[in-house]
């Protein structure tokens, strides 16, 4: 519901988009590369490395995570918020400098486009 507001809230402003883009992320944390994923972290690089790397217990049980990260974890939503930063600059929804542009100034085929 909290989403479904925000959206609500945001394209019903003048000159807003008149377009969501919803993307299926299904995989995600189970494929993101772990070496790509550290390189864009400018602190704590070692830590979220030995995170990464130490696998999942469940009921006793311990399994390795030898890719992407553990759906679920405490630190999965970040991992996938740095992983997936860049859409909206692919978008048009940023500009060089990180910048947000209004869907309405934006140009070409991306013109509407918001994501959030």
């Amino acid at each position: 519901m909290d989403a479904i507001t925000a959206i609500h809230t945001t394209m019903n402003q003048k000159g807003s988009s008149r377009w969501v883009l919803d993307a299926d992320i299904s995989g995600c944390f189970d494929t993101i590369s772990r070496d790509t994923l550290l390189s864009r972290l400018p602190v704590f690089a070692t830590v979220i490395r030995h995170w990464l790397k130490a696998g999942v217990v469940e009921v006793g049980r311990t399994s390795e995570s030898p890719s992407g990260t553990p759906q679920g974890g405490i630190i999965s939503p970040l991992l996938a918020n740095i992983a997936l930063d860049g859409l909206k600059r692919l978008f048009g929804g940023e500009n060089a400098r990180e910048k947000p542009v209004s869907p309405a100034l934006r140009k070409g085929l991306n013109r509407g486009l918001m994501p959030n």
